[in-house]
């Protein structure tokens, strides 16, 4: 009988920590299982800002060129296409923005990037077409 209530107790801290540890194996499938879908997410978003550039991609060459008047030929570069947090000098950092790399007049040397903000649904703004370095592209 002595011995029935200690060997009662560690049972139980047996099962607690047997319990606990399926707990834990669950919650990481399931931070798994969220992970992936973020992750799923992510590419589809992804498609979907490509194919809204690839609609006005028209008007973006039209940029392109009155930007810089010796570009006479664009590609861009599609698989490129990629979201970085501007650097505005602050702790909290900028916005969001959405780059494409590009090539002008059939050189992978000249290259470019298009810079556009994001909507709220994720979207790159059009008319907020930027790039920092079309200046410098020479015929």
């Amino acid at each position: 009988v002595k011995w029935l209530i200690p060997i009662s107790i560690i049972g139980m801290l047996l099962a607690g920590c047997q319990m606990n540890s399926e707990s834990k194996s669950q919650s990481n499938e399931v931070k798994n299982s969220k992970q992936s879908a973020v992750k799923k997410g992510k590419k589809v978003i992804k498609k979907e800002q490509v194919a809204y550039l690839k609609k006005y991609e028209k008007e973006l060459t039209e940029y392109v060129k009155t930007q810089n008047p010796d570009i006479s030929e664009i590609k861009y570069d599609w698989n490129s296409v990629r979201i970085v947090e501007a650097s505005n000098g602050t702790p909290q950092g900028g916005e969001q923005l959405l780059l494409i790399w590009s090539y002008a007049n059939g050189s992978e040397l000249t290259n470019f990037t298009l810079n556009f903000t994001l909507g709220d649904n994720q979207m790159p703004n059009i008319d907020s077409v930027g790039s920092d370095n079309l200046s410098t592209i020479e015929d």
